[in-house]
């Protein structure tokens, strides 16, 4: 994925050159969140343009399929959708927090967040929209 910053171009590839399936931006503005092919969900820092050592595992995306992930609330919860069906939450060092699953069958494609209500919501292959209520953040830590 490419982007201008300040009429220059800055390149967020893959260590190994994997395909990206997801961006996104956290509340500030000043970090990325970058999905990858090879089940890798990494974390840039846009003013210095470096990938820092955070890289959350855990979930499948290796296949045909976008699988997408986002930044929680306040951006200290990384939430991410899998081949395998389950919705994995990671706090913001990397540590796994939980593996939520509901979706039937096949892989969860994307995971949003919504800040004014502190749900989350879930989409999957099985055709449904799951919403996950009042996640708490108050012991996930950066």
């Amino acid at each position: 994925y490419q982007r201008r910053v300040h009429g220059e171009t800055m390149s967020l590839a893959s260590p190994t050159g994997s395909e990206v399936t997801s961006f996104s931006l956290d509340h500030t503005g000043l970090y990325a969140l970058v999905s990858y092919r090879d089940s890798s969900i990494r974390l840039w820092d846009l003013r210095t343009c470096r990938l820092l050592q955070q890289k959350y595992k855990g979930h499948k995306n290796t296949s045909k399929h976008f699988i997408r992930s986002c930044f929680g609330p306040k951006s200290n919860l990384i939430c991410g959708g899998s081949e395998d069906g389950g919705v994995y939450l990671w706090c913001r060092t990397g540590n796994l927090v939980n593996k939520l699953t509901g979706h039937q069958q096949g892989p969860t494609y994307d995971v949003k967040w919504c800040p004014s209500t502190q749900n989350m919501a879930s989409g999957g292959e099985d055709g449904t929209v799951r919403i996950w209520g009042c996640i708490s953040v108050d012991n996930v830590t950066n």
